[in-house]
């Protein structure tokens, strides 16, 4: 049961993600993104951190070639349509061609989730870090699959270290008290 309902938010969250336009590209580049993470760490509200989110999701979506950019809008439409199968491969041909196209990497980490592939999607949220340490919506996914491992500690880390990043994020209100509960046998 709670594995089936973290799967079906992920996607509304994903699905969400996806369909943001309020900020330009231009303007998002034009602030930049360190600036952004930063700003994004001392949020004193929730509307700014969603602004904030906002502004980094598009400098990240908006970092594929122009070249590229209609096979993105493809793999999209096939993800949004909920044609996994067919995304992971639009993804995968993504990473093939530009590897450093850091959102396909987290968007394929996305399907294989939700497909199950665990260890997939570990391998893609790996890549996804090396190329940006403070992707909070990758640190998200690993403390959901290790919820779904029943990796309790793990996933703590993950949301203790997505505390920093965004501390105005709901999952961390939501999920550190459930799984210090698990880790510890109570809430702090």
């Amino acid at each position: 049961m709670i594995k089936t309902n973290l799967k079906i938010w992920f996607v509304c969250l994903c699905m969400t993600l996806s369909t943001f336009n309020d900020w330009s590209a231009t303007e998002a580049k034009s602030v930049g993104l360190e600036f952004l993470l930063n700003k994004l760490g001392s949020a004193s509200s929730i509307d700014s951190a969603n602004r904030t989110r906002l502004q980094i999701w598009n400098i990240w979506t908006n970092k594929i070639s122009f070249d590229n950019k209609k096979k993105l809008e493809a793999a999209l439409y096939k993800f949004n349509a909920g044609e996994f199968k067919l995304a992971e491969d639009a993804f995968s041909e993504i990473i093939s061609i530009e590897p450093s196209f850091m959102e396909a990497w987290n968007k394929r980490a996305t399907i294989r989730y939700i497909l199950g592939d665990f260890e997939g999607s570990l391998e893609d949220i790996g890549e996804v870090l090396l190329r940006e340490p403070r992707h909070f919506g990758a640190i998200s996914g690993l403390g959901l699959i290790y919820m779904a491992q029943k990796k309790y500690d793990k996933a703590l880390k993950s949301y203790l270290r997505l505390k920093d990043i965004d501390p105005m994020n709901s999952e961390v209100r939501n999920f550190i008290p459930i799984l210090e509960f698990y880790v510890y046998g109570e809430s702090t």
